[in-house]
């Protein structure tokens, strides 16, 4: 009997969970507070303590309430709690989901002269899952029955099934466009379709590119890419970089401070940077051991010249302190001695671009007086990035029509050789540049250009169509990195070597370091910038993808792309768990009003030919 009975819980519990995985959601919560959408002619506002924000509405017979949330995507929704109070006899309220009626909850019965209504508790959930569609919705509350006093509501509880719904979106604070569509973006009989792999991490700072789509295809030999104005109408131009919650740049590469030699402790640690103390036959020595971060992170710490400062207090005397150092060169360098006495108490050693390794092989050494006249006492020791110049541009073709420019960087992320660019129409070559702009003459305007095209010698490229009338410039938003390169690194690329421009065709013909070549025409119209890339001598084009597309997402309403549609295939958010796609056409696009780089283009990519 015993047995039967267990066997009989185990059943009903199955079916209760199955039962809740059917009739219930699971997702984020949301709370829509009533005060928000209560209207000081119909309704009644009490200041409560007990309520979240201190307001509640007062209800009662015949009255409701409306509130009002949004949905970015079709999902499963459910009114998960309503919050409210009572201090009287039983109330009974209706909840209704777009005006249609889920369920009934009733208030507590509860006397406490007075003081039940700042005690605000959530009801259970009403009723069973609603899917909806993308749009806006409400929820009513609506109170059927109650005492002379009414009932207090705080707010509704909504679960959604949406894991990607944020806040703003949910409260109707982004606008989302769902009849946006892309017509001729159907996919191609004659031509196989390229694998894309999603590649892309969440984050939380707009200025960090973490979408990465790398497409992979072994026999393409053409293909375009278009950059269109966004399909949704807006009339801003947000383009101001937002840094709210990203990692600055730190020019600082390691700090200590307070340091007394001989060291109390045998060394301290601060981040990847190691100080010390030792002593040979000529001289006691404060050493320092670090590792940069460098190309392979995508930074330059371990390139980039670097300012070693040392400030000392209580310097009763004169005393010479020296600086050797061991990096990329594998050896020590002369000594540079500097007297620092009571009058002169720091100093700034200067070190050259490219002396530091990415390893831990960097050792910085501080050669002091082997009799010491007094204690050292170090105050501050740093080693900072030093500071660098602005780009400078310079021109390469200038007529009425166009203006090609070469932009030299103090301080290139990638130090693998130079990009040499060569005019084929002048027959001028230039060594210095790490990125070609080129801007178009607008037809409104005498002297007016559009910038549409940028291109890096890490092979990443930016395309724009032209700036509309009326506005001085829009932002970019995705790139493109076109190119054999590999997608595991954290930065990848594709180095360039030589840039040969035909101007008069709209060519250009790259080769890479590599050896690859490749090459591209581009053509302006007021609609779009088209990229033609053809001529594709990739050596290596089943291992490595032949481009790699890069932008930022966030949330939708704070994206340089939310959406991507496949072969005209329906719309699929950019950084849903999809592994693999496979198509002969992407559009990559917008569908919610976004607040970064409103202006930014979408970006469509086709394959034209295979071998």
């Amino acid at each position: 009997m015993a047995s039967g009975e267990g066997f009989s819980s185990f059943i009903l519990l199955i079916l209760t969970a199955t039962l809740l995985q059917r009739f219930s959601v699971s997702g984020k919560e949301f709370k829509l507070y009533a005060f928000q959408f209560a209207s000081q002619h119909t309704h009644q506002f009490k200041a409560r303590s007990g309520a979240e924000k201190e307001l509640a509405v007062s209800l009662k017979t015949g009255e409701m309430i409306k509130l009002v949330f949004c949905l970015t995507e079709k999902a499963d929704v459910q009114v998960s709690g309503i919050v409210l109070s009572n201090d009287g006899g039983e109330d009974e309220l209706s909840i209704l989901l777009d005006w249609d009626e889920v369920g009934s909850v009733m208030s507590k019965d509860t006397q406490l002269s007075g003081q039940g209504w700042n005690i605000f508790e959530s009801t259970n959930p009403v009723g069973l899952k609603r899917t909806l569609d993308a749009g806006r919705h409400s929820v009513t509350v609506n109170v059927t029955s109650s005492d002379e006093f009414g009932v207090e509501v705080d707010a509704v509880m909504i679960k959604v099934s949406d894991e990607d719904l944020n806040e703003d979106a949910f409260t109707c604070n982004v606008f989302c466009f769902n009849d946006i569509t892309y017509a001729g973006v159907e996919g191609k009989d004659f031509i196989a379709s390229a694998r894309m792999e999603q590649r892309s991490y969440r984050t939380e700072c707009a200025e960090e590119d973490n979408v990465r789509i790398p497409f992979y295809h072994n026999r393409i030999t053409k293909f375009a890419v278009k950059a269109m104005h966004p399909k949704y109408k807006a009339f801003v131009n947000h383009r101001d970089s937002d840094f709210t919650n990203c990692r600055m740049v730190n020019n600082l590469l390691w700090r200590f401070e307070n340091l007394t030699y001989p060291f109390s402790m045998k060394q301290f640690k601060r981040g990847k940077a190691i100080i010390t103390h030792d002593k040979n036959d000529d001289h006691n020595i404060i050493v320092t051991f670090f590792s940069p971060d460098g190309p392979n992170k995508g930074v330059v710490d371990s390139e980039i010249g670097s300012r070693l400062y040392l400030e000392l207090r209580n310097v009763m005397a004169p005393i010479e302190i020296g600086l050797t150092f061991y990096g990329r060169k594998k050896e020590w360098t002369k000594p540079e001695f500097v007297t620092f006495s009571p009058e002169k108490v720091n100093h700034t050693w200067h070190i050259p671009d490219y002396t530091w390794n990415e390893s831990p092989e960097n050792i910085i050494r501080l050669l002091l007086p082997l009799d010491l006249p007094f204690e050292i006492d170090v105050s501050i020791v740093s080693l900072n990035k030093r500071k660098t110049k602005e780009d400078t541009a310079f021109k390469y073709f200038d007529n009425s029509e166009r203006i090609i420019e070469g932009v030299n960087v103090d301080f290139f992320w990638r130090a693998d050789g130079e990009m040499v660019v060569k005019m084929k129409d002048s027959g001028k070559v230039f060594t210095s540049a790490d990125y070609i702009r080129i801007y178009t003459h607008l037809p409104w305007g005498d002297d007016e250009f559009s910038q549409v095209f940028v291109l890096y010698r890490d092979g990443n490229f930016r395309i724009l169509p032209v700036t509309p009338i009326g506005v001085d410039w829009i932002p970019f938003g995705s790139s493109l990195l076109i190119g054999e390169s590999d997608p595991d690194t954290e930065r990848p690329f594709a180095s360039i070597s030589e840039v040969e421009i035909d101007i008069r065709k709209n060519i250009l013909n790259l080769t890479y370091a590599n050896g690859n070549t490749v090459t591209i025409e581009f053509h302006v119209t007021y609609a779009e910038t088209s990229l033609t890339v053809s001529n594709i001598n990739f050596k290596n084009k089943k291992v490595f993808p032949f481009l790699i597309y890069n932008s930022m997402w966030v949330s939708d309403g704070n994206a340089d792309v939310d959406r991507l549609r496949v072969n005209g295939n329906d719309a699929r958010r950019i950084m849903t768990d999809w592994r693999y796609l496979y198509g002969t056409s992407v559009a990559f696009y917008r569908q919610c009003l976004s607040k970064h780089n409103t202006m930014s283009p979408d970006i469509r990519l086709e394959l034209l030919e295979e071998e």
